[in-house]
């Protein structure tokens, strides 16, 4: 019997010793505090699907992605992402009515898509070889049936020197033929003449630059050669536009000559004639430049039609008749067209006007179809209409009706009804993100009047504060009373003001109303969680976003703009200027981008809670009248508490944003310090504010200041190494511990340096390995605080620095897998100055910790977490490419991790070292809300110590808080006041009872 009860107590304890505690994320917290948004990117082609009930748009675009939109509210029915570069890069997209087919990698690979599922039906290699060479040939498609036999679609395709022809339904290879002498051809146009005399031709015409077009004829049925002839144009050059007519005709538009080109191909002669020339005069257009556009380059039909495009905006609608040229119809101001087939009857959709008033019309080569003249309005925020695409239909009353995509200069899609009300827009700039930043809301404007309760105004006494203070609260009480009447209506309706459905589409404006509503939305809340995301984007679109739900707060479009480039990548500075906490001075963000039209910079200043330009004057930035060399916001304010932009020009020149803030630089001037980096030769340069520079104002707004001195510079090997990282800390971090105390209660003080920054260098060695170099440089001196160099490795390398210690990730190309390395840096058992570091006089050189491990994944992305006092205990986000957000204690990666720990080593709390870097299930903060493209992680402190907002931004965007420490600060949701509240009700009661008894017993005991 004791035997049973002993194994039974041994057989309980092995159960809940195996159970262990595990976080996880209820479903009712889904969307509560996160959300995600997927986009598209700049859509290249465009398909609208006709037959069936029309519901889907099929999309490639320049991120490599593949997608159908669904046309009734423009959310993403299904998505595919192709690999990054070259690899990924969609060159044709097709539509049969049954199948849709991608021809991507320059040709190499076919697909053919599922148009309602978007699942994969089959997939077709073209060459065995994967050529290098390859993405310099654009290759040639061409979308065609077997006569006599129009339920066999076929598809040619041309790569690495050969033309392949495909069956649509199985993507078997149906026959395959080499190109002779192709090495110098640059691309390819291919035209299927089914009325030839050997049963059909295909021809292939690959263009060679400087020299003419090589022509290529083969049996379209079995591939047999029936000829190769060239067309010598030495006029031809790379940016020509040409296109393949019916009838075995290239047009070309020869911008030099100012002439239409034309030759025939049909010809198997050797000695093949060249082009005839038409010139513009001729057909009585005027002679600017021009391009040509077929009707649909990926299809057969009657293309006896094109279009030249004119650069006074006038389209020029044209027919080949024989060898002449007869222009149709000409349409002026044209902002974009499109040419498409409905019954066999071809139909010219143009779009003319501005955005406030756009006109959308329909033509025939007889005359215009009235009923689908329409007229729309998209905003003067979303840019001019670049491209068209139109969708025919059939309506009730047996006339034509139409369906317009329009895509706008600033990457936007708006599907136009007809009669011109707008279905739908997407905003798939965003996508193109370069630069974010995280803005807290101000406070409400009874909460800003208890700053004039102190005697601020001249001529205060106690009374009138009085008075003052008594008004306000009153006003605080009535906002009270509007919150909670507008909570009980929105009770009522059954709807609350935000809606956390992840699904809806979230792209349209929330405000369309008067400043009054934004500014009652937009207060802050009692923890600052609440904030506007200010986004700035490649197609020069900046963006307020709401962090509750991701909704667009306010939009502005600068159409002259474009990123900055460094070292191949694009840069787009955002620098906040001035927050919200100096009422009555309005927040104001900066952005420096570069100017379109010039080689000049253009800077653009805003307010984020309303998006409004600072300066009306200058409502798409101001161009700067110097070339730019430098920009750096200075953590010194003025008397309006603007910090400083310093620019540098190209003649070391220094130039202060504003210019009423050059007083504030004079008086500092000693403790500025500057330094560049150039990518491209290595050298980076230190420079400090020399004397004043007394050169006359170039403009009304900038005046050189002071002059840039050299004060030191470092020449990085570059003849086989290129920098591609500059990182330095964030200039508001809070650091809340100076060191770190050990297991014999000893502290080793950490290396705070402020002036810290880390270069990272890839390249090859001497025997053509690749490696990685990371450089820790003092910018103020131009000191080497440490480096070391990796053997064997490559990039993409990430990077993120913080405190005192560096964590990079890159990929191992000798034992084939990810590492992270941390370096962590200490000044050792004493500090030199525990009040101020110094560059100038810096301690010794720092004790250097490093470990490396094996992480079994690739990354896109690596951030930290950011607190508001730095109390919290640090996390490194690592964006996978798998889709997962992981948050990962920075205690995981301590360089100081014990293989055999001792007992100091347990004292501190080390974890033992092993290889693998595994982070648990729990450590994904997306969920299963998975994320894909992702370019960059933005982390923002909140007025809660314990909380950190984090936004991971590219193709997708994901919101939501972390707590690397828990809720520390705050109680949590399921805390039981009721029990509470019983408890401390029933213990005061008790209190009061027994306090009455005790008096009572001791009164009796009295008498006695």
């Amino acid at each position: 019997m004791v035997a049973f009860f002993a194994g039974t107590l041994i057989f309980l304890l092995q159960i809940f010793n195996n159970l262990t505690p595990s976080g996880a994320l209820y479903e009712d917290q889904v969307g509560k505090f996160d959300w995600r948004q997927q986009y598209i990117g700049h859509v290249k082609e465009a398909v609208l699907e006709y037959g069936g009930a029309r519901k889907h748009i099929f999309v490639s675009s320049d991120s490599n992605v593949l997608a159908a939109i669904l046309a009734r509210n423009g959310n993403i029915a299904w998505r595919h992402i192709f690999p990054h570069g070259e690899a990924g890069i969609i060159n044709a997209l097709l539509y049969t009515g049954q199948e849709l087919l991608t021809v991507s990698n320059n040709g190499f690979v076919v697909r053919s898509w599922d148009p309602n599922s978007g699942s994969l039906q089959w997939e077709a290699i073209t060459s065995s070889v994967l050529s290098s060479e390859s993405g310099e040939n654009v290759p040639g498609v061409m979308l065609f049936q077997e006569e006599g036999n129009p339920k066999k679609p076929r598809l040619a395709v041309t790569y690495n020197g050969n033309v392949i022809v495909l069956n649509v339904k199985s993507g078997e290879e149906l026959w395959k033929e080499s190109l002779p002498n192709s090495d110098s051809i640059q691309d390819y146009l291919i035209q299927v003449n089914l009325n030839d005399e050997d049963d059909g031709a295909l021809v292939v015409l690959g263009r060679v630059p400087g020299m003419g077009f090589k022509v290529f004829r083969y049996n379209a049925k079995d591939g047999t050669l029936l000829g190769q002839t060239q067309v010598p144009s030495p006029w031809l050059q790379e940016d020509t536009s040409c296109m393949v007519l019916s009838g075995d005709k290239v047009v070309c538009a020869d911008s030099q000559s100012k002439a239409v080109r034309i030759a025939t191909i049909q010809s198997r002669q050797q000695d093949q004639t060249g082009f005839s020339s038409i010139p513009l005069t001729t057909l009585q257009l005027p002679a600017t430049g021009f391009h040509v556009e077929p009707i649909n380059k990926y299809s057969v039909g009657d293309h006896r039609y094109f279009a030249l495009g004119l650069d006074d905006r006038t389209l020029a609608w044209l027919k080949l008749e024989g060898e002449d040229i007869r222009v149709v119809k000409t349409f002026p101001q044209v902002s974009s067209f499109t040419f498409d087939y409905y019954k066999d009857q071809q139909i010219l959709t143009i779009v003319s006007g501005r955005n406030e008033e756009m006109l959308i019309q329909s033509h025939t080569k007889d005359k215009e179809i009235t009923n689908l003249r329409s007229k729309a309005k998209i905003g003067a925020s979303s840019g001019s209409p670049k491209k068209v695409y139109a969708m025919y239909l059939d309506r009730k009353d047996k006339t034509v009706g139409s369906r317009t995509l329009l895509q706008t200069s600033d990457h936007g899609l708006h599907l136009v009804q007809q009669g011109g009300d707008i279905s739908w827009s997407r905003e798939e700039s965003l996508a193109s993100a370069v630069s974010v930043e995280m803005v807290d809301l101000p406070v409400s404007e009874t909460e800003a009047q208890f700053e004039d309760e102190f005697g601020t105004r001249k001529g205060d006494n106690i009374f009138s504060m009085f008075a003052r203070r008594t008004s306000t609260q009153f006003a605080q009480l009535q906002t009270y009373f509007d919150h909670l009447r507008k909570k009980v209506e929105a009770f009522q309706k059954g709807s609350s003001h935000h809606d956390h459905n992840v699904e809806q589409l979230t792209y349209a404006v929330r405000f369309d109303d008067t400043d009054e509503i934004i500014g009652e939305y937009l207060t802050r809340d009692e923890f600052s969680l609440h904030k506007i995301i200010i986004v700035a984007t490649r197609a020069g679109k900046v963006f307020g976003l709401d962090s509750e739900d991701g909704c667009i707060l306010w939009s502005h479009f600068l159409p002259n703009v474009e990123p900055i480039t460094r070292g191949g990548k694009q840069l787009l500075p955002l620098m906040i200027q001035r927050t919200t906490a100096h009422f009555p001075n309005p927040p104001q963000c900066t952005i420096i981008a570069k100017s379109k039209t010039s080689d000049r910079h253009v800077i653009f200043s805003f307010n984020p809670i309303n998006g409004k330009p600072s300066l009306p004057e200058h409502p798409q930035g101001q161009e700067l009248p110097f070339t730019l060399k430098q920009a750096t916001m200075q953590n010194i304010v003025d008397q309006e508490f603007m910090k400083v932009i310093l620019l540098v020009d190209t003649e070391y020149k220094v130039y202060a944003y504003p210019a009423n803030s050059e007083s504030v630089v004079r008086e500092n001037a000693d403790n500025i310090y500057l330094f560049t980096a150039d990518s491209d030769s290595g050298a980076l340069n230190g420079y400090r504010l020399g004397a004043a520079d007394d050169t006359p104002a170039s403009h009304n707004s900038f005046r050189p200041i002071r002059t840039a001195e050299e004060i030191w510079h470092v020449q990085l090997p570059s003849l086989l190494q290129t920098i591609t990282h500059v990182v330095a800390k964030r200039p508001a971090e809070e650091v809340h511990s100076q060191g770190r105390v050990l297991g014999d209660r000893t502290v080793l003080y950490k290396y705070l340096n402020p002036n810290l920054v880390v270069v990272v260098s890839e390249g090859e060695d001497a025997i053509a390995k690749s490696h990685v170099t990371v450089y820790l440089i003092d910018v103020v001196t131009g000191n080497i605080v440490f480096q070391t160099d990796h053997k064997r490795v490559e990039g993409p390398v990430h990077v993120v620095h913080s405190e005192n210690w560096v964590v990079y990730h890159f990929w191992n190309n000798r034992y084939r897998r990810n590492e992270v390395t941390v370096l962590e840096l200490f000044e050792g058992s004493s500090q030199k100055n525990s009040t101020a570091f110094s560059s100038l006089d810096p301690p010794s050189d720092p004790l250097v910790e490093r470990q490396s491990y094996i992480f079994s994944e690739s990354l896109q992305a690596l951030s930290t977490t950011q607190t508001e006092k730095g109390i919290t205990a640090k996390h490194v986000l690592m964006v996978l490419k798998s889709g997962g957000i992981i948050s990962l204690p920075k205690r995981f990666l301590d360089p100081r991790r014990p293989l055999v720990p001792t007992q100091m080593h347990k004292e501190e709390g080390l974890i033992p070292y092993i290889p693998e870097l595994i982070a648990p299930p729990t450590a994904y903060i997306n969920y299963n809300q998975s994320v894909f493209g992702i370019e960059n992680v933005h982390t923002s402190p909140a007025g809660l110590e314990s909380t950190c907002l984090v936004l991971a931004y590219g193709l997708d965007f994901y919101f939501t808080r972390a707590t690397p420490s828990n809720l520390f600060d705050v109680l949590k949701e399921d805390f039981d006041y009721l029990l509470i509240g019983t408890v401390l009700t029933a213990l005061l009661v008790a209190a009061v009872v027994t306090r009455r008894l005790a008096s009572m017993k001791a009164l009796r005991q009295a008498w006695k």
